[in-house]
């Protein structure tokens, strides 16, 4: 995850996601990191626009659970600081409060444990000061086949 350093726009400072097309993730839009600094952990941010809007015009709650999926690997990478491939074992989202579109979507937290495959992580979706959701999950370490 050491993409471009993004030098224009809401996430000027970050790097982007990655350097190549990756299928499902371009359909998020522009995702970056940031890695570990003064004051706070890894995050992982992401441009919101009218594409990531439900019928109400807030950020759609599938949408949120895709970036969740990208985030929950930023805030691993950045803790454990492996390059290591992860899948997704489990997920959790509590919803706090209806996103904003137009607003970046930031995913920080912490990896809560450790073990020989598995990492536990746990975090929170914020735009700006306010908390979106709430979120824990579990990733495997896995072996790229040779």
């Amino acid at each position: 995850m050491h993409g471009e350093l993004i030098t224009e726009g809401p996430l000027k400072g970050w790097r982007r996601w990655h350097a190549r097309p990756i299928a499902f993730a371009d359909l998020l839009g522009t995702v970056a990191w940031m890695p570990p600094g003064e004051g706070h952990g890894a995050r992982v941010g992401v441009e919101t626009g009218p594409q990531h809007a439900n019928l109400m015009g807030k950020l759609h709650g599938g949408f949120l659970l895709a970036f969740l999926d990208f985030a929950m690997i930023g805030v691993m990478r950045g803790a454990v600081g492996t390059g290591q491939p992860m899948v997704t074992v489990q997920a959790s989202m509590d919803f706090l409060e209806p996103g904003e579109v137009g607003v970046v979507l930031e995913a920080d937290g912490r990896v809560v444990k450790e073990t020989g495959r598995l990492v536990f992580v746990e975090g929170m979706l914020r735009q700006g000061d306010r908390g979106i959701a709430r979120f824990n999950g579990i990733m495997r370490k896995v072996r790229l086949q040779a």
